[in-house]
């Protein structure tokens, strides 16, 4: 069975190191065994898939519906429970052997497990030892591979002449930390650069997007970056659009930049700096960050940033610190790829091997099954919402759009807002981010899409 799964082969190494013992082993096995062997993935059981999760098991007065994952996902049970199995034994050696031992293996084997994912690197073989992905961070969240790019990009011009194309509708980290960084607008004085927003048309189809960004770009524009799918509108960039950005960028020595917060785990991401791979499949990009805490259901404080590592170098990391060896590499020959950005220092070690577990739960439900899950739910919802007058902001094209839905709210005043309503009186955990915003996940059922519309009406109507 371990030889099946990325974290079982990870746990039977630090077995035979002796970093947990065998009783440990075998619990961690059971645990996850249990889990992995209850999904079919020929025919999925979507109530099945729901019980994996704590929230099922309270009884329905109590439970809390989760339907925010543009913001935080619970883990399934036996992960966590594993996990915490784990946390518990490798909190009774905090030898310097064990940490370079046990730290190295673990971040070496996610990163490749998630960079399998990701279309960067191939499958390995039976009893294959796991090589070093050099192209792929794992760092705290997606905030902090944002911030490590509008932060540390170097090669700017001193005439402050050079600008960057960025979406009106991006994370702040990926937005307002443009400025921070010293950009300025055109109407503003003074700025290391000129920062250009995109604000997009009403209802804008595939190539009025395109040519909103594309028409912003120039021969002095140093990086284009926009989130793929947006948390305050819904709005997904389509791969055929970010594929043509992508070619005119490569033209013009531009940076693109493509925020995953709210892809990696909800779709079927294939990364590619190939002009000619496919556009509808492949997410072209030269860097792409995202958090596990979101769509991925995993741990807290983890995420991913990916790097072209012919870019690397023009990157100067904001932490100096430390990598998984205890190393520390010479300041003026850091590694040109993305491990300059993993020179972090002490990591929580555990919560990259519960990483690489969640990978194991995804993978073997197959990301292509969650994708179309995921798009399934927020289709019914956004259908429901048209169906009872609700103004949604989220476009219902499936090609511009995927989980996160966002409708309008009137105003109601003298009355609870509809975020708090929906939580107070009916226990679904939304976001009032846009209006209202909903989320549905593998651990929603059809049930919970006619819940909250139903809720949402009641709450309308109140007088």
């Amino acid at each position: 069975m371990s030889g099946n799964y990325t974290s079982l082969r990870l746990f039977e190494e630090l077995r035979d190191a002796g970093v947990i013992s065998k009783d440990v082993f075998n619990d961690l096995c059971d645990k996850l065994g249990r889990l992995l062997k209850k999904i079919d993935s020929t025919e999925i059981n979507w109530s099945d898939i729901r019980d994996e999760w704590d929230f099922a098991h309270v009884p329905e007065t109590e439970r809390v519906i989760p339907m925010n994952a543009a913001n935080l996902c619970p883990a399934p049970t036996e992960v966590v429970e594993a996990i915490n199995t784990f946390r518990t034994e490798y909190n009774k050696n905090v030898s310097q052997q064990e940490r370079t031992a046990a730290g190295a293996l673990a971040i070496q084997d996610a990163r490749y497990a998630i960079a399998e994912e990701l279309g960067l690197v191939e499958p390995l073989g039976d009893g294959e030892p796991v090589p070093d992905v050099v192209d792929l961070a794992i760092v705290r969240n997606a905030s902090e591979a944002n911030n490590a790019l509008n932060a540390g990009y170097s090669p700017w011009n001193p005439d402050g002449l050079d600008n960057i194309v960025i979406w009106n509708e991006n994370h702040p980290t990926n937005y307002d930390a443009w400025w921070l960084r010293g950009g300025r607008t055109a109407n503003e004085e003074g700025g290391l650069f000129e920062i250009r927003v995109v604000t997009l048309p009403e209802n804008a189809s595939s190539e009025e997007i395109e040519t909103a960004f594309a028409s912003q770009m120039n021969e002095r524009t140093k990086f284009l970056t926009f989130t793929e799918t947006s948390n305050v509108s819904g709005i997904r960039i389509p791969r055929s659009v970010i594929s043509n950005l992508f070619k005119k960028a490569n033209e013009l020595s531009c940076h693109l930049h493509v925020d995953g917060a709210q892809t990696w785990g909800a779709q079927k991401v294939q990364l590619s700096l190939d002009e000619a791979a496919d556009e509808n499949t492949f997410l072209k990009c030269h860097s792409f960050s995202a958090s596990s805490h979101k769509w991925f259901c995993g741990p807290k404080e983890t995420g991913i940033l990916y790097m072209d590592p012919s870019k690397a170098a023009n990157f100067t990391p904001s932490i100096f610190a430390y990598d998984y060896k205890i190393t520390i590499p010479k300041w003026n020959e850091l590694p040109n790829s993305a491990r300059r950005f993993e020179l972090l220092g002490q990591r929580d070690d555990v919560n990259i091997v519960a990483m690489l577990v969640e990978q194991d739960f995804l993978t073997e439900i197959g990301q292509e099954v969650i994708e179309e899950r995921i798009k399934y739910l927020a289709t019914n919802l956004k259908t429901e919402l048209q169906e009872n007058d609700w103004d949604l902001t989220t476009p219902l094209d499936e090609n511009l759009s995927h989980g996160v839905v966002i409708s309008k709210v009137p105003d109601k005043p003298g009355q609870p807002s509809l975020y708090d309503y929906l939580y107070d009186q009916h226990r679904i955990a939304t976001s009032s981010s846009g209006g209202i915003r909903i989320c549905p996940h593998i651990y929603n059922l059809e049930e919970d899409i006619d819940k909250v519309v139903s809720a949402m009406n009641t709450w309308r109507n109140l007088p």
